[in-house]
């Protein structure tokens, strides 16, 4: 195992970051301040997750945005209810009824949408079109080729 020495200017600089977001909302603690601390939050966790998926995974995808916009859309008419008196909840609680919502969708889309999504590719690869045709047809040249210098290579040992 290598010996990796503990990178103190990271951690140092992501206290002073974690310090900053808990001190914020106490200094300034006016009504337009906080919203407007509420929406960077937000937003950089919507950063965050745009950076893992293509940054660190290499994937381009915004499927990550229709949940958090659904959430969002049905954030937005309980607000709008609440506003009419239709229905009653704490104000605090309502980014919850969005991330409820957005994991609803999720879960709703996942079930029906994964199935589909493995038939087409099974068809696609079982067809031998498309990219994951061309994917399944490099693999198995790949694997023969290995195939192929293996044996060559214990013929050659055991000779």
């Amino acid at each position: 195992m290598k010996y990796a020495p503990l990178n103190l200017g990271r951690w140092v600089l992501w206290s002073a970051a974690a310090l900053v977001f808990l001190v914020a909302p106490h200094l300034f603690s006016g009504g337009f301040a906080l919203t407007m601390l509420t929406q960077m939050g937000t937003l950089i966790l919507f950063a965050l997750s745009y950076n893992m998926l293509l940054g660190q995974g290499g994937m381009l995808s915004f499927g990550h945005a229709v949940y958090s916009g659904l959430g969002a859309y049905v954030t937005v008419h309980v607000l709008n209810l609440m506003g009419k008196g239709s229905f009653t909840m704490p104000l605090p609680l309502l980014p919850l009824v969005g991330g409820v919502a957005g994991l609803f969708f999720g879960v709703l889309f996942g079930q029906v949408l994964h199935p589909i999504g493995l038939a087409l590719v099974a068809g696609s690869a079982v067809f031998g079109g498309g990219r994951y045709g061309d994917a399944i047809r490099r693999i198995r040249e790949e694997a023969r080729q290995g195939h192929a210098q293996r044996t060559a290579a214990l013929e050659k040992a055991s000779a």
